[in-house]
């Protein structure tokens, strides 16, 4: 499937977790990165690290910022082959961004769903570069999206819990990512989500998830996927061959599993994506 040339991968949320177990992994793999996370320093670090890459300092928990982030990759590049959507987060309180929107949702969700519609035309440009030439946007969603979507409450004003946010955030991607590849069949672009395994990352503890928090760091550690096995899963679906021609799907791993009714309803999935281009601002696209 894949060219000669490198493989050019937009990668957020690359300097922990999976996330950098994917951005050493791609760049082992002779991929051409761009990464895309708010942290300067760290950015600058890792990109030191890999020898080169790319670099886009942005908060992607801001709308305004993921647009900014999505510019300034299109003024340096006219293609992307890979867009991995992987940047995410929970919160212990529920807090809202400088936006209006509730945290968990816009990080995890509404960025992304801006991001890809941002880079589009570049995906697109890459899938026309051959016939054997694909894109591949890759959503890192999780098991937790089978908890419901409060669709009265989508900011949940009443009732707020880490994992109701987190779980909510996850059903919404999984449902629009298997709309979008619908609205992509025929483009050469392919889009999927995926559950990466349950993994040692920060996350929990950077939520400051109280007691549940410190025990998945005390115990969970002993049971839990290490980050550089959940990272390569996601450069599976990202580069390997064995997964070309595959769209719309949600994997566990390295398998298309079924996921949750709700999320597999397309009447939910065309609400899922009404809701997102409402709450982002946005027309209709894709």
């Amino acid at each position: 499937m894949p060219d000669a040339r490198p493989r050019h991968v937009v990668l957020t949320g690359p300097t922990s977790g999976i996330g950098l177990e994917a951005a050493r992994a791609l760049a082992a793999a002779g991929a051409r990165l761009t990464l895309v996370g708010r942290d300067e320093a760290r950015l600058s670090a890792l990109g030191a690290e890999l020898g080169s890459a790319d670099r886009v300092v942005a908060d992607l928990s801001s709308l305004e910022q993921t647009r900014q982030a999505a510019a300034a990759i299109r003024d340096r590049h006219d293609r992307i082959d890979v867009l991995i959507n992987n940047a995410g987060g929970m919160f212990r309180q529920r807090t809202e961004t400088a936006e209006g929107i509730e945290s968990t949702l816009a990080l995890n969700h509404l960025s992304p769903f801006v991001l890809t519609a941002e880079l589009l035309p570049l995906l697109r440009a890459a899938a026309d570069g051959a016939p054997e030439s694909e894109a591949r946007i890759v959503n890192v969603a999780s098991s937790a999206h089978r908890s419901s979507v409060h669709w009265d409450d989508i900011a949940l004003e009443h009732g707020y819990s880490l994992m109701r946010a987190y779980g909510q955030s996850k059903a919404l991607m999984v449902m629009t990512t298997a709309e979008l590849a619908r609205r992509l069949d025929g483009s050469g672009v392919m889009a999927n989500s995926m559950h990466p395994g349950v993994v040692r990352t920060g996350i929990v503890q950077k939520s400051g998830h109280g007691l549940i928090g410190s025990l998945i760091v005390l115990v969970g550690y002993a049971v839990l996927d290490r980050p550089k096995r959940g990272g390569s899963h996601l450069v599976h679906l990202a580069l390997s061959r064995e997964v070309a021609g595959v769209s719309g799907a949600y994997w566990n791993k390295r398998r298309v599993e079924e996921p949750s009714e709700e999320a597999r309803d397309r009447a939910n999935q065309e609400r899922a994506w009404a809701l997102s281009e409402r709450l982002a601002g946005m027309t209709a696209s894709g």
